[in-house]
């Protein structure tokens, strides 16, 4: 996923079970220190808004319940 930042844009992996609201730091692309250590950069952070949608068509609503079954199965088999 292409970030814009001060320098351009920066891939960034999303992974797996990303929340809402979680930060992730892109470390050096943040803006300049101050001096003395002006010449260093600070970090940039992206934090994650994860939106699930209200209103769901035909195909959203039938992986939706698929997805439903194989966690239900998922969880029956890890508690038994």
């Amino acid at each position: 996923m292409p970030i814009k930042t001060l320098y351009g844009d920066v891939k960034l992996k999303v992974s797996p079970g990303t929340q809402h609201d979680e930060r992730k730091k892109i470390t050096n692309y943040g803006i300049p220190k101050l001096p003395p250590n002006h010449h260093q950069k600070g970090n940039h952070f992206v934090t994650f808004k994860i939106v699930i949608p209200k209103i769901l068509n035909a195909a959203q609503q039938k992986a939706m319940l698929e997805y439903s079954r194989v966690e239900d199965k998922a969880e029956n088999v890890s508690t038994s």
